[in-house]
């Protein structure tokens, strides 16, 4: 029996779930599972902050980012929606 066949699997399994966690794909250069709607959900409340307060891009971005990470009814940890 091989012993190098092991290693490999081993190594393959981690390469997949690493991508499985990671929200981008370099190859595609895209977002990919949550990250996709957390973007859009981060872009919605940023332009509604700029809109109605009148606050620059980054300075909405990160309010919206930071509603965003406080909020524990978006957590998908929680099984929030």
């Amino acid at each position: 029996m091989k012993k190098g066949k092991k290693a490999y699997k081993a190594k393959k399994l981690t390469i997949k779930r690493a991508k499985l966690k990671s929200g981008y794909n370099p190859q595609t250069g895209r977002l990919t599972g949550r990250a996709k709607p957390a973007q859009k959900r981060l872009d919605k409340r940023a332009e509604q902050l700029m809109t109605r307060d009148g606050l620059s891009a980054p300075e909405a971005k990160a309010i919206a980012r930071a509603e965003m990470r406080g909020n524990p009814k978006m957590d998908w940890r929680r099984g929030g929606k």
